[in-house]
C-alpha cells in the first residue's frame, strides 16, 4: 500500500504530465491510411466539405433539422468515397511509377505543387503524402472500405428519397 508521502507525490507528478498543449503537430501520428478517419486529416478536406455541403444543400433543400442530417450523411459519404478513390489513385501512381526518380535524383511519388504552401505546410503535407504513399493496403481492404461508404450513400439517399416523397 502507498503511503500518504507517495499518494501526494504521485499527484504533484500527474500534474506535470498533462499531454501536450498543442495535439496539432501529433494528431496524425497513428494515420495509416485516412479511410476510417473520424475527421477531417487536412484541412483542404474541411474547406471542401463544407463546399460540398453548400452544393448538396442547395440542390435538395432541406426542409428540416432531419434532413439536414441526411444532407450531412450524404455529403460525408462522398468525401470517404474520394478518400478511398485518391488511395487507389495513388496505388496506381506508385506501381507505374515504381523505381523511378525525377529530373532532381527524387522518387518520383505524386507531382504536386508545393510552391504555394508554407514551410510547415509542406512538411505536414509531405509527412502525410509519405504515410499514405507507403501504405500497401490490399486491394480487398480498399474495396471493402469503399463498399462500406458506397452504403452509408445509397442508404442516407434512400431515406431522403422516401422522406422527400
Amino acid at each position: 500500500m502507498a503511503t500518504e508521502a507517495q499518494i501526494q507525490a504521485n499527484k504533484s507528478n500527474a500534474q506535470l504530465s498533462t499531454g501536450p498543449e498543442n495535439t496539432k503537430n501529433t494528431r496524425l501520428n497513428a494515420l495509416k491510411h485516412g479511410l476510417c478517419a473520424k475527421s477531417f486529416i487536412k484541412e483542404e478536406e474541411k474547406i471542401e466539405f463544407d463546399d460540398l455541403l453548400k452544393e448538396i444543400s442547395a440542390d435538395l433543400q432541406p426542409k428540416n433539422s432531419i434532413q439536414f442530417i441526411l444532407v450531412e450523411r450524404i455529403a460525408i459519404a462522398l468525401l470517404d468515397l474520394q478518400r478511398i478513390e485518391n488511395v487507389e489513385r495513388i496505388k496506381t501512381h506508385n506501381q507505374q511509377t515504381k523505381n523511378k526518380i525525377n529530373a532532381l535524383g527524387q522518387p518520383m511519388f505524386l507531382d504536386v505543387e508545393l510552391s504555394k504552401y508554407t514551410v510547415q505546410e509542406k512538411k505536414e503535407k509531405e509527412k502525410l503524402e509519405a504515410q499514405i504513399l507507403d501504405c500497401n493496403l490490399p486491394d480487398e481492404i480498399i474495396s471493402r472500405y469503399k463498399s462500406e461508404a458506397e452504403n452509408r450513400l445509397y442508404k442516407a439517399l434512400k431515406a431522403w428519397k422516401e422522406m422527400d416523397t
